[in-house]
């Protein structure tokens, strides 16, 4: 696989952009949010290294939107399934493909999903298409119903053209619900289920379960024609412009059939990164190991929204993050797509039991994320419709989220560090704080008083600094803060001398 690597203290971060955006026209790279200044020439030339998840975006406002996207930091930009689906407006509907083959869906046809792929690519941004390769859709299911597309015509040879059907019966493992999650020969056979009845999304032949041997990456018990529509998928969505996925339910399908998928040469050639979802609470899971040894797969760090969830939760330990990368609690940030909400959360009752008890958690846990220095940063963001309006007050849902001042600052901290070691200075139940090198400082603070920074050596030099998230100057004069980080806030500080424009915003 080809991937362009910035390191940060053995973190790999995919894609190092460096430079203008060529294509872009002066106007499309001015941030949309009217609090947040243009960029200036020094920071248009820093690397940006960080995703963006424009859930549920239609394509071509994702268009409109990605040369602002590079301004303020990100390098990928996550964009829901576009292979013709489920027809159903809402957004689960993106998630049950009806055929590979074509590229439509409430969010955009093909032309407009190529027109957002060409100004990305003249930006400088990276697409990440979420791929959905474990089962097709459920439209009732009556008895014989298992030919896909839908009323596709079964008398012509299959896969050839027209309306041909893509997938027939034989294609598919046998009907049943998943009825155990935690019994993963269970997850990678059964069918994912709603209830009262639902027959649940019927699950492609991806591998079948042995005794002893499911996690067995050499056991190739997938079916064969399976695979090749799943890699003819990604050729296509590649010619069209994408250089990235993300693949969605992945323990829901056979190791061995993923290894073989993501390092045949034909989809790495063009391929810049991969990563799956696997929600698991710990690094040591099954559901988790039995993947990690396919070649250049990262993975959502479900693991460490646990930890975070945990340690900014009424009672939860801080300090408990300080070293989170080495403990069974957090990817090692070489392979760590790192979040701390997704759409996973928002759009399934309970969250999935990965939602913070309140905004302001979430809020603390992202600068803590994007200022650690491990793992590739992952911000989610809804569209106009998002779900998380259901259960969060205006302001405080992930509607444009990326778009928010708090956001940007902490995009802008994350970019000037690239690079720098992270180096822990101090840790409790209620504060952390970590130098980036001697040039950056991040604080949390998790408690309702201020905290000041009088006691904690920094280890920076002494001048003057600006934090990204307020704009305000600080003084460091003997490797220590003058000053206070504000209460359940934190303090990003980077070098004046580092910035160009007033406030140090990208």
């Amino acid at each position: 696989m080809k991937r362009s690597m910035y390191i940060v203290t053995g973190s790999l971060l995919a894609m190092s952009l460096m430079g203008g955006a060529a294509g872009c026209a002066a106007e499309d790279v001015e941030p949309r949010d009217s609090g947040f200044e243009s960029s200036d020439k020094a920071a248009a030339d820093l690397p940006r290294s960080a995703v963006v998840q424009l859930f549920n975006w239609p394509f071509s406002a994702i268009r409109d939107e990605v040369c602002s996207l590079r301004a303020m930091g990100f390098s990928h930009i996550h964009v829901s399934p576009p292979q013709l689906s489920n027809p159903a407006n809402d957004w689960w509907g993106r998630y049950q493909p009806n055929d590979y083959r074509v590229i439509d869906s409430p969010l955009g046809d093909e032309g407009d999903f190529q027109e957002m792929t060409a100004r990305a690519e003249s930006c400088g941004v990276t697409v990440i298409a979420d791929v959905v390769l474990n089962h097709m859709a459920n439209f009732g299911l009556g008895g014989g119903d298992l030919y896909y597309p839908r009323n596709c015509d079964r008398n012509q040879p299959l896969n050839s053209g027209g309306n041909s059907c893509l997938f027939m019966p034989e294609h598919f493992h046998q009907e049943e619900c998943i009825g155990d999650y935690d019994n993963h020969c269970a997850v990678m056979f059964g069918r994912i289920c709603g209830t009262g009845g639902d027959r649940g999304l019927p699950d492609l032949a991806t591998g079948y379960c042995e005794p002893g041997g499911f996690l067995d990456i050499n056991s190739r018990n997938y079916n064969p024609y399976v695979l090749q529509a799943a890699k003819e998928y990604l050729i296509r969505l590649q010619d069209l412009g994408v250089r990235a996925f993300r693949f969605d339910a992945a323990k829901h399908m056979h190791p061995s059939f993923l290894f073989d998928l993501l390092t045949d040469p034909a989809v790495t050639a063009r391929t810049d990164y991969m990563y799956g979802e696997i929600i698991a609470n710990n690094v040591s899971s099954p559901d988790l190991e039995a993947y990690r040894h396919i070649p250049n797969l990262d993975f959502m760090d479900f693991p460490l929204t646990r930890s975070l969830i945990n340690a900014f939760s009424f009672g939860g330990y801080l300090g408990n993050l300080e070293s989170i990368a080495s403990t069974d609690g957090g990817l090692d940030g070489a392979t760590s797509v790192s979040f701390v909400t997704n759409h996973d959360v928002w759009g399934n009752d309970g969250g999935l039991g990965f939602r913070f008890p309140g905004y302001a958690d979430e809020l603390l846990a992202h600068i803590y994320v994007i200022g650690r220095g491990e793992g590739l940063p992952y911000v989610y963001s809804e569209f106009d419709d998002g779900p998380s309006k259901l259960y969060r007050a205006p302001g405080q849902d992930y509607v444009k989220f990326h778009r928010r001042n708090e956001l940007q600052g902490m995009l802008a901290f994350h970019t000037r560090m690239l690079g720098e070691p992270a180096l822990p200075k101090w840790q409790d139940d209620v504060h952390l704080a970590t130098a980036r090198g001697n040039r950056g400082f991040v604080a949390v603070n998790k408690s309702g008083n201020p905290w000041s920074l009088f006691n904690v050596a920094t280890g920076l030099t002494d001048g003057e600094y600006v934090d990204t998230l307020s704009g305000n100057r600080y003084q460091v004069s003997g490797g220590r803060v003058q000053g206070s980080v504000p209460a359940r806030w934190g303090l990003m500080l980077v070098r004046a001398s580092d910035c160009e424009s007033s406030n140090c915003r990208l």
